[in-house]
């Protein structure tokens, strides 16, 4: 070496504190859904299927349309209503893990971003309908308002997704039309669904539960209708083309 030269150590490779578990929660990143985040509970208050209440026999969960696979810890939308958490709470409205707050049908990220008041059933935008953009059966006033799904390919709105394919909002193989309108939780639309609707409808099935009402109120205006009962008569597996819906471990 020459005179005066300091000598510069030689890296060595050092081990990995947690190898395949980048944040050493105990779970392997190929599973973790905050792969980065510390979250050994992976809680995902938006993944999964809905509770669907006391009144509906077959089952106590339904279908998700618009299931994201981030925890909370990770997840900049919990609720999956398209209003960032860091404008909601735990403690008081707009709620933070609901995603209508003020239980007007209308998701609080939709009644924010068209200037009205999340916390106040009063203030609510006017129902439309509008077109049905992807041709899935549900329009697109629906999958706003009511589901937060994508009405066109390649749409970003939903914000867990930018969707590929905007009948399959979440990616999980299971087409919205189904997801939205199986009321018996078996991930297909039948006959049995529409039994279900059909006594929600003439008050011989309680409907007092606001869960089951949320899962009931297909069409999501609000109220329990014919028009609910004329969606799943148009939207069902007899009728519409139909290859199967995964039942997932995570649902």
């Amino acid at each position: 070496m020459a005179p005066g030269m300091t000598p510069v150590p030689t890296p060595t490779a050092t081990a990995t504190l947690c190898p395949g578990d980048t944040d050493c929660d105990g779970i392997l990143d190929t599973t973790d859904n905050c792969p980065t985040v510390y979250n050994p509970d992976q809680l995902n208050s938006d993944g999964g299927r809905r509770p669907a209440g006391l009144n509906i026999p077959y089952t106590t969960f339904v279908s998700n349309p618009s299931q994201d696979k981030m925890g909370d810890a990770c997840d900049p939308d919990d609720d999956n209503d398209g209003l960032p958490d860091v404008l909601e709470f735990d403690d008081h409205c707009p709620f933070r893990l609901v995603g209508d707050s003020d239980g007007d049908t209308v998701l609080d990220g939709y009644e924010v971003a068209t200037g009205f008041d999340p916390c106040n059933a009063a203030s609510k935008p006017t129902w439309e309908g509008g077109s049905d953009s992807d041709a899935d059966g549900l329009l697109d006033g629906i999958e706003r308002l009511g589901y937060n799904t994508c009405v066109f390919s390649g749409d970003g709105y939903p914000g867990y997704t930018t969707c590929t394919d905007a009948t399959d909002s979440d990616g999980d193989g299971c087409a919205d039309w189904i997801e939205v309108h199986d009321l018996n939780g078996d991930r297909r639309v039948s006959g049995a669904d529409l039994l279900i609707l059909a006594k929600a409808v003439s008050g011989s099935l309680p409907s007092t539960d606001p869960v089951s009402f949320d899962i009931y109120d297909v069409n999501q205006d609000g109220r329990l209708a014919g028009s609910d009962l004329l969606q799943i008569a148009k939207n069902n597996c007899l009728v519409k083309p139909w290859g199967g819906c995964p039942v997932c471990p995570a649902e």
